[in-house]
């Protein structure tokens, strides 16, 4: 099992290229959820290549920046042209932001890789406008007493992915108690949508809906000071 950073340096190269059935099940159930971008200053915590501050700057964010801990990865992200000057090497446990800065944070499969949630929470709590809307997106914890594994191929090997292991209430709790207010809290399935990944990877079948879902999807928003 190989830590996090570690991992995504090797992935890096990758990561865009193979078709990635979890993610694509993220992006469908995320997309439609997102607000008017217009007028919204749009961060990804945990960047990695870019594909949520891609996906933002050109749904319209009036601004948009990207933070991640793997320099590999953030190398990736800066080959695209519209992410050009708007990455940084950071730390998600310590934004490198000032208070209040943010009307919509995206935080995707990045809670697995914390090792202090409550910091996570308290950071994003700080970086957030009132009613800024936090999207947070991971493996569903039930996947794990499945048989799930966190892996990737690097050349002939599969390394599987050193991660925390929260429970969506948990997760939950996290937040709330930093001011968030959940909105919403999905946890979807692989579908059709999906079929055309696995096959591409030579899995004829899709995994089997009554075995439990592969994500979950959960949108706060930031609470308001009382008047």
């Amino acid at each position: 099992m190989m830590p996090s950073l570690e991992a995504y340096s090797l992935w890096a190269e990758t990561y865009d290229r193979i078709p990635n059935p979890v993610l694509a099940l993220e992006e469908r159930i995320v997309a439609p959820l997102l607000p008017a971008l217009e007028r919204m200053v749009a961060l990804d915590i945990a960047c990695g290549t870019g594909r949520w501050l891609d996906r933002m700057l050109q749904r319209g964010a009036a601004f948009g920046a990207g933070f991640d801990l793997s320099g590999e990865m953030l190398e990736q992200a800066r080959r695209k042209p519209g992410l050009r000057g708007r990455l940084a090497r950071g730390d998600c446990e310590a934004i490198p932001l000032g208070c209040g800065t943010a009307d919509l944070a995206m935080c995707s499969f990045l809670v697995g890789y914390v090792s202090n949630l409550p910091q996570l929470a308290r950071e994003l709590s700080r970086i957030m406008r009132e009613r800024g809307h936090l999207f947070l997106s991971d493996f569903h914890p039930s996947a794990r007493q499945r048989g799930w594994k966190r892996t990737f191929r690097h050349k002939e090997t599969i390394i599987e992915i050193s991660s925390s292991h929260y429970s969506i209430d948990e997760i939950c709790l996290a937040l709330t108690l930093e001011g968030f207010e959940l909105v919403n809290r999905i946890e979807p399935c692989f579908g059709e949508a999906e079929r055309h990944i696995f096959e591409a990877c030579g899995r004829e079948h899709l995994p089997d809906e009554s075995l439990g879902p592969a994500i979950f999807v959960c949108h706060f928003r930031k609470s308001g000071k009382l008047t």
